[in-house]
């Protein structure tokens, strides 16, 4: 026998053998955009690029299984993607086709018209949503400082940087944190502003999240003087007072916008490593955050406004893209008597989730549950 006979592998489609029936055909050459021009004879044909290359492969199977061996061959021609095709001739190539099957007596032939796959050699691109909350949460964070910087004031008497103090004290403590540690550290930058105003931002992002935690403290920026949009924007008309308690009131307003808009930052880049449990869970977090987004940029100068609204617009974008592929939460109402097992099968497709529902709805007895369950659809 022929050395090169001997070098010929077996033909196959994704690992599944066949016989060839005739030789393979396949068509090479050369992409072209053809110009004729009028009123003139002579053409052009512009090489734009090689041709893709395409083949007519004739196979078959045979034997008293040929048809367990046909079904085999048509489960890899309809598997997603390219596959490989090993052929003795034309060796091994990566394509994607579609295939022509005949059945006589034992025997199963087809006729499969292929391409080559090829690659994308210009990869898609992919936007990094949380990447863009994070850059947007800084920039937000650096207006508020600069906002916070130029009108804060604590010159004058003592007892204006006391109360300033003081108020800034209550102001981070309706947000739960311990701030026991931190009080002599606020007191020796109360006169530095823009050191005050890092130190209060990083007070804020070290207390600890969750969504029950976030709700609660996004809550209070009502007692911080936050407004709704849905209220009256209109000032009262200023009382008369003494220029040391103007500047204690000014004062009060700053430090009650930075926490407030600290927290709302912190909230936003919270979210960006906050696992939900499901879709409406998160979409109920991240309602919470931008309304609260909303909330504090109508109390902002316009710069802080613009970041405010990119930020508002950026934790948006990032959860549309986030939460599709979190576990959709159902409540479902059993009107009789049925396991948890029977439940999990009936309502998610997978007696495995068996578990999930009796953890999820603090099931007692797992073999006799009713009424409302909530079900996670993974």
């Amino acid at each position: 026998m022929s050395k090169w006979l001997e070098k010929l592998s077996p033909a196959s489609f994704r690992g599944v053998p066949f016989y060839l029936i005739e030789d393979p055909t396949e068509v090479v050459g050369r992409r072209r955009a053809n110009h004729e021009y009028a009123g003139r004879d002579t053409p052009k044909s512009e090489d734009t690029g090689r041709k893709q290359r395409t083949y007519t492969v004739a196979g078959g199977v045979d034997g008293d299984d040929f048809i367990e061996k046909a079904n085999k061959l048509k489960a890899a021609f309809e598997e997603q993607g390219a596959g490989k095709l090993v052929h003795p001739y034309l060796g091994e190539l990566m394509v994607l086709g579609e295939a022509t099957f005949t059945y006589q007596g034992r025997f199963a032939s087809f006729v499969f018209k292929c391409d080559e796959a090829g690659e994308d050699a210009n990869p898609s691109s992919v936007v990094d949503t949380r990447g863009v909350v994070a850059s947007k949460s800084s920039l937000a964070q650096q207006a508020s400082i600069d906002s916070f910087v130029s009108s804060y004031d604590v010159s004058g008497p003592e007892f204006v940087r006391e109360l300033t103090f003081n108020n800034m004290l209550d102001s981070l403590q309706l947000l739960g944190g311990d701030l026991s540690s931190s009080v002599d550290d606020l007191s020796g930058l109360i006169q530095q502003p823009k050191a005050l105003a890092d130190s209060l931002f990083s007070m804020v992002a070290s207390i600890p999240r969750s969504p029950s935690v976030s709700n609660n403290r996004v809550a209070v920026l009502g007692d911080l003087g936050v407004a709704s949009q849905s209220e009256s924007l209109v000032q009262a008309v200023p009382v008369a007072k003494t220029k040391p308690r103007q500047r204690i009131e000014k004062n009060n307003q700053s430090v009650n916008q930075l926490v407030s808009r600290a927290v709302v930052i912190e909230e936003s880049r919270a979210l960006i490593d906050m696992d939900f449990e499901s879709q409406s869970q998160a979409q109920s977090q991240v309602n919470t955050v931008v309304d609260a987004l909303d909330d504090v940029s109508w109390q902002s100068d316009d710069v802080v406004y613009r970041q405010m609204v990119d930020l508002r617009v950026a934790v948006q974008q990032d959860m549309q893209a986030r939460i599709p592929s979190l576990p959709r939460l159902q409540t479902v109402k059993l009107n009789q008597m049925v396991p948890a097992l029977v439940a999990a099968y009936r309502y998610t497709g997978d007696a495995a989730n068996e578990q999930q529902i009796i953890d999820r709805n603090s099931v007692t007895h797992p073999r006799f549950i009713r009424g409302d369950i909530e079900v996670v659809h993974v």
